[in-house]
């Protein structure tokens, strides 16, 4: 069916999309203007098992990213375990729209329309 080599690379290639969407996250966080939620977030017990937590995370533009960017990390996770083509297609496309609204959202909120030079 499939060779070793490909398997080695699909397995390696699912794992480099686990790290970015990791670090996506991480970088998201930085730009959570609610302190109290960022605090909770860095220094809390909660996890996305919570549900409770998880509402108050989604209610959060910039939060809900990172649950919406979890959700679909677990996804890939649970792919390594069998080959599926189709859901693997399907988490990239869920993916790819994902960062798209993201970046839509980080162009809109936080890039910088005007510098003002005061010393001139």
């Amino acid at each position: 069916m499939y060779t070793t080599d490909f398997v080695g690379e699909y397995y390696g290639f699912l794992y480099f999309l686990e790290i970015v969407i990791i670090q996506t996250t991480y970088h998201l966080e930085l730009l959570i203007a609610d302190k109290d939620l960022l605090e909770r977030i860095r220094w809390g017990n909660n996890t996305l098992e919570d549900q409770d937590y998880k509402k108050l995370l989604l209610a959060n533009p910039e939060a809900s990213f990172i649950v919406r960017l979890h959700d679909i990390r677990r996804k890939f996770s649970k792919i390594r375990e069998e080959y599926d083509e189709k859901k693997i297609q399907e988490n990239l496309s869920e993916i790819e729209s994902l960062y798209l609204e993201i970046d839509r959202n980080l162009k809109n909120n936080h890039t910088i329309k005007r510098i003002k030079n005061s010393a001139l």
